[in-house]
């Protein structure tokens, strides 16, 4: 396993947005991507064949609404979308080493 180091996020008033770089993830079958979300952390995995790709946030800054949050595949990208639970401003997310 390896972990997704490559990432950035935007913070918006009512959600968090992740742009996780994982290139080849937009070739692998949609069963090979698996994202976890829950009120206070949330994971990624991604067999690419080769490689095992992992992220992980295990303690966000406030909760999410888990059923609000989603992600999809793009070129060599896997965003993010995570609903606020509070429309509290978001300095830092931390991922897990």
């Amino acid at each position: 396993e390896e972990t997704i180091s490559k990432y950035s996020w935007l913070d918006r008033e009512r959600s968090v947005s992740i742009y996780l770089q994982v290139p080849g993830v937009h070739e692998v079958p949609p069963e090979k991507v698996q994202v976890r979300f829950r009120e206070l952390s949330l994971d990624v995995r991604v067999d690419l064949g080769s490689v095992v790709k992992t992220f992980a946030i295990t303690e966000l800054p406030l909760e999410i609404v888990v059923a609000e949050s989603r992600w999809r595949v793009k070129e060599g990208q896997i965003v993010l979308f995570l609903r606020k639970w509070a429309r509290t401003a978001w300095f830092k997310i931390q991922q897990k080493r």
